[in-house]
C-alpha cells in the first residue's frame, strides 16, 4: 500500500520561476566579431535570490543578463538548492550561451585576446578571429 503524498503544492500549482534582474555581482565585457565586425557583448550576473518555489519549499535563483550592443537583452536563469548551487549553475549558463554564440561562427575577444569559453579566460596561444 502506497502512502499518501505529503501535503503541499503539486508541481502543476507552483508559480512560474521569476524572471526579474536582481542587484549585479559580476559583470563581464567581450568582443564578438562576425564577418570582419566587431560588437560589445556585456554578460552581466545578478545576486542570489531565494525566489524559486518548490513542493518542498524555497529554492535559490541567480539570474544572468546578457546583452549585445543594440541588440535584445537576454534574461535567463539557474536555480538551485542554495545560493552557491544557483551562482555556479549560472556561470555553466554563460558558458553555454556563448557557446551558442560561436556556434554561429562567431568570434569572441577578451582583454584584446581570443576569448576561451571553456575556461572564460582570454587565450593567447589561440588564433585571432579573421
Amino acid at each position: 500500500m502506497m502512502a499518501d503524498p505529503a501535503p503541499g503544492p503539486r508541481m502543476t500549482e507552483l508559480p512560474e520561476i521569476p524572471s526579474s534582474f536582481s542587484q549585479a555581482i559580476a559583470t563581464r565585457d567581450l568582443d564578438v566579431v562576425r564577418d570582419g565586425r566587431t560588437s560589445g557583448l556585456r554578460i552581466e550576473i545578478g545576486q542570489p535570490v531565494q525566489d524559486v518555489a518548490t513542493v518542498t519549499g524555497m529554492d535559490w535563483r541567480c539570474p544572468l543578463r546578457l546583452q549585445e550592443d543594440g541588440g535584445e537583452v537576454r534574461l535567463r536563469s539557474a536555480c538551485g538548492i542554495d545560493a552557491y548551487q544557483a551562482l555556479r549553475l549560472a556561470f555553466d549558463l554563460v558558458a553555454q550561451e556563448l557557446g551558442e554564440i560561436t556556434a554561429t561562427g562567431a568570434r569572441l575577444r577578451f582583454l584584446d585576446c581570443p576569448y576561451d569559453v571553456a575556461s572564460g579566460l582570454p587565450d593567447p596561444g589561440m588564433p585571432p578571429p579573421g
